[in-house]
């Protein structure tokens, strides 16, 4: 009896197993296939940055592609969403981030953001001149953006990056007092510094008209407005002080000197004593002895072009025939036929692509 009692126990139990997977519905197949996204899971990206094209360190010997610090942010493609972001010192780094399309981006010597929840955020940052100097060194702040599929593997990631700022050269002066009263005389270039800078621009790496301009914010932040106001902050990057650069008379001088501005899309101009937005302009100012009983004060005011992010205005020559003015407390500009200049304006690794006298 026991043992058909437990044979008895063991078909019901089979019974009601049978009525459980009888009554059990049935799941339907889903209409599309799943994303990567609602799948999941994670991918490991290797990422390192490059400057577009190859440039040789400026004229002052500075690294003008250096990588002290990187900043990696990765966004959700579409909905715009950071996911996941690093800050190192160097120039790559390691970072894991959800499957799926994302756009990445490298912000290369800015200190790290704590917090950035989108791209469109990253876009409309805004970095102050200043940050390009930092701890006594100039470090260019460089950004680029990617568009990546990270997969559920190890892949690597180059993100070519491109500097903020915009850069001027000055590579040689000549003096040309030649039957003038000035010939006799020595020329000392003092001070040389650009005024009327723009301070600040955003991040945004979006192009317009037909793709040759950045999207760019109209600067509120300005330095050395008017003249040179000595703003230690950026004067490094704006100003040289004190050179004592002697000029023979009809000797073309080897000067070699860089400043950076962020860039200035302001198109009109004016001579005004009461600020406005106007054009960045190189001021050099020279000291005369020899002719009368005291040092002539000159400056040479030049004005320079809509300056463009990543692009280099390259002075070749600056050629002095007359006195300029004798102090430099208003904003016009030096005429004609008292100093000549001659300019090309190129990509900052690129070829020339224009070139205009004044």
């Amino acid at each position: 009896m026991r043992t058909i009692h437990i044979l008895l126990l063991s078909a019901s139990l089979m019974g009601a197993v049978l009525s459980c997977e009888k009554s059990a519905p049935v799941s339907p197949l889903p209409a599309t296939a799943p994303t990567v996204e609602e799948v999941g899971g994670t991918g490991v990206l290797h990422v390192t940055v490059g400057t577009e094209g190859a440039t040789k360190a400026s004229l002052t010997g500075l690294d003008e592609k250096a990588v002290r610090s990187l900043q990696v942010f990765v966004f959700n493609a579409e909905s715009g969403k950071r996911e996941t972001d690093k800050f190192v010192s160097g120039n790559s780094l390691t970072i894991t981030a959800p499957v799926g399309n994302k756009h990445v981006w490298a912000v290369v010597n800015h200190a790290r953001f704590a917090d950035i929840p989108t791209e469109a955020e990253l876009k409309n940052t805004v970095s102050d001149l200043s940050d390009n100097y930092s701890a006594g060194n100039i470090s260019l702040i460089m950004a680029g953006e990617k568009d990546v599929e990270v997969t559920r593997s190890s892949i690597q990631v180059t993100v070519n990056v491109t500097r903020l700022a915009s850069r001027i050269v000055l590579t040689k002066v000549t003096r040309q007092f030649a039957d003038t009263y000035l010939a006799g005389c020595t020329f000392t270039i003092k001070d040389m510094y650009l005024k009327n800078v723009a301070g600040h621009t955003n991040f945004s790496l979006n192009k317009k008209n037909n793709n040759t301009e950045w999207d760019i914010i109209d600067p509120t932040l300005w330095y050395n407005k008017l003249r040179d106001e000595n703003t230690s902050a950026v004067t490094p990057l704006i100003c040289d002080h004190d050179l004592n650069i002697s000029c023979e008379e009809g000797v073309a001088k080897e000067i070699k000197r860089v400043w950076y501005t962020y860039p200035n899309p302001t198109s009109d101009d004016n001579n005004s004593t009461t600020w406005s937005a106007r054009h960045t302009r190189l001021v050099i100012h020279a000291e005369i002895t020899g002719y009368g009983g005291s040092a002539i004060q000159s400056y040479y005011t030049f004005t320079l072009p809509v300056l463009k992010r990543n692009c280099s205005y390259e002075i070749s020559d600056i050629t002095f025939t007359l006195l300029g003015k004798n102090n430099d407390d208003d904003d016009t500009v030096t005429d004609t036929g008292t100093a000549a200049i001659t300019l090309n304006v190129v990509d900052w690794d690129s070829s020339t692509a224009l070139t205009f006298n004044m």
